[in-house]
């Protein structure tokens, strides 16, 4: 069809085309696999003073994944994950994949009607979480894992990959919405999708190794994607800000530089707040902010 018969622009067409196509058939355990095997003491996560090598969370996960597989976890069963931006956060979202399952990530302070709501909606029977988690769950009929136990060392089959093929049409996670317009609504997203999506990020943004991301999302919301995988993937460092720190715009700049962050998503009137401060950064610098 012509752009006459359109009636569009022909130079808005021409920007429009896909030139490269979108189904894939690796998956991002595959883009993790392929750096923990290249650079395995590269840092993937750093949380505060804690470093975590791409070695200690690809075994890390084998853990969790083995427990999982242990307890016959269905392919494409959500398993909650109700756990701050951590070590054991990615340790954890890692390990429910490799498990063939679908991670359901939860912040931890979520309302308790909203808790009760999603865990029934979603028919998870497991949850990994920390203390306070498996406090607020104690009435629950499923079953709670400590993560921080999850992935400590135990006997050495544990640590080995369980080898559970992951389809690209399978689902990889689960986010539901606000529901400020009615009951929340589940929205599940297959692992091609996701692909497609880090594609994307390290095509447009040329995301190599050495790039740094910041964990600023709540881990419940869609955003915590763009967080995680484009960096994981690309063989990056995924870094966790101290608690707290959006509502300090001078402090969340000092930290942004003191961590050398090179990529992080930034909510607009943020943004918008950031640049009006002083950088202690050239132009240059700043482009790689507010994403």
């Amino acid at each position: 069809m012509s752009a006459s018969q359109t009636g569009q622009d022909p130079v808005s067409l021409e920007r429009n085309v896909i030139r490269t196509p979108l189904l894939s058939e690796r998956t991002v355990l595959d883009y993790f696999k392929t750096h923990a095997q290249a650079q395995p003491e590269a840092i993937a996560i750093r949380d505060g003073s804690r470093l975590m090598t791409y070695r200690e969370l690809d075994v890390c996960s084998n853990r969790v994944a083995n427990e999982l597989v242990r307890r016959a976890l269905n392919l494409e069963e959500a398993v909650v994950i109700l756990e701050p931006a951590s070590c054991e956060f990615l340790a954890g979202v890692l390990g429910v994949l490799k498990a063939g399952g679908t991670y359901f990530p939860m912040d931890v302070d979520t309302p308790a009607k909203r808790l009760e709501f999603l865990l029934n909606d979603s028919k998870s029977r497991f949850v990994l979480s920390n203390e306070a988690g498996r406090n607020r769950l104690q009435d629950w009929s499923g079953k709670v894992f400590d993560l921080t136990q999850m992935i400590r060392p135990s006997e050495a089959a544990a640590d080995k990959n369980p080898g559970t093929s992951c389809n690209p049409n399978r689902t990889a996670y689960l986010l539901y919405t606000s529901g400020s317009t009615g009951q929340p609504k589940g929205v599940q997203i297959e692992h091609h999708s996701l692909t497609n999506f880090v594609r994307h990020y390290h095509h447009h943004f040329k995301i190599t190794p050495q790039d740094r991301s910041s964990m600023l999302a709540y881990i419940s919301f869609d955003v915590s994607v763009s967080d995680i995988w484009p960096t994981l993937c690309a063989g990056g460092t995924v870094v966790v800000p101290p608690k707290g720190i959006l509502g300090n715009p001078d402090g969340l700049i000092r930290w942004l530089q003191t961590e050398e962050v090179t990529l992080s998503f930034v909510p607009t009137g943020l943004v918008e707040i950031l640049f009006t401060r002083p950088w202690q950064a050239d132009e240059a610098a700043l482009s790689h902010y507010g994403r």
